[in-house]
């Protein structure tokens, strides 16, 4: 279940203190507040004790990046120090939630998965690292507001499970450097470090084909020959049947 997360978007930009805010952030911000909510008091909301185990990637982050999320803590420690007394946290322990946020959110999705409303943290669902060759996948249950991780292969004991945090459908060089831009670390998953070429066949048969979906094909049913979108629903026949890279 959520720690976190919106449920609407603010759709206006805004300036606070010389810091211009994007729709997209000022959906982050809510969610940070409310974290940050968590600590000051912790019966406002459930916590998650996972959270406090995430990754920040801290020093891994670019030093533009951490520059821009420093301005942001800035202002959050402004705007809680205005109006919560004795407030403890310092801009170093926000910055640490702010990195922790972006590195281990995950997109709210609109019921027809073509637009991301919002972002919630899900810090059970965040142990699952990224794979350009995901076996898993992420469904966003918008009703309960809950995060449910399903196989989408035959995946054999002792496999470590992976979703994609990014859209699979690019080539390594793309792929990496908007990992290492959003999530500040380097991938050296099974499909970044092959060089055979049949990872990436192999990934033709789970990607969407549409290139502004970031959805995965998925069995339309156990056997079927068939398969289907998980966003946008496209379906189309098996192109590969041999998964022996797993």
């Amino acid at each position: 279940r959520s720690l976190v997360g919106s449920e609407m978007c603010i759709r206006d930009s805004s300036s606070t203190k010389g810091l211009t805010f994007s729709r997209d952030e000022w959906s982050v911000m809510r969610s940070i507040i409310r974290i940050i909510a968590i600590q000051i008091k912790d019966d406002i909301l459930d916590v998650n004790p996972y959270f406090d185990i995430l990754v920040s990637n801290k020093t891994l982050a670019a030093e533009d990046g951490v520059l821009w999320f420093g301005k942001m803590a800035g202002y959050l420690l402004r705007l809680f120090s205005s109006v919560v007394q004795n407030f403890s946290l310092k801009s170093d322990d926000i910055l640490d939630i702010l990195l922790k946020h972006n590195c281990n959110c995950f997109g709210i999705w609109s019921m027809k998965g073509n637009e991301c409303n919002a972002t919630g943290v899900y810090p059970s669902a965040s142990f699952f690292n990224h794979q350009c060759l995901p076996n898993c996948r992420h469904i966003f249950f918008a009703d309960k507001r809950e995060v449910v991780i399903k196989s989408i292969l035959s995946i054999p004991k002792g496999t470590e499970l992976g979703i994609n945090y990014i859209n699979v459908w690019q080539n390594t060089i793309d792929r990496r450097t908007e990992l290492r831009d959003s999530y500040f670390f380097h991938c050296t998953c099974l499909r970044c470090s092959d060089t055979t070429g049949l990872s990436e066949k192999i990934i033709m048969e789970l990607a969407c084909p549409r290139m502004s979906c970031i959805g995965l094909m998925i069995p339309c049913s156990t056997g079927s020959l068939k398969r289907e979108c998980s966003k946008c629903h496209t379906r189309r026949d098996v192109l590969l049947s041999d998964y022996s890279l797993y």
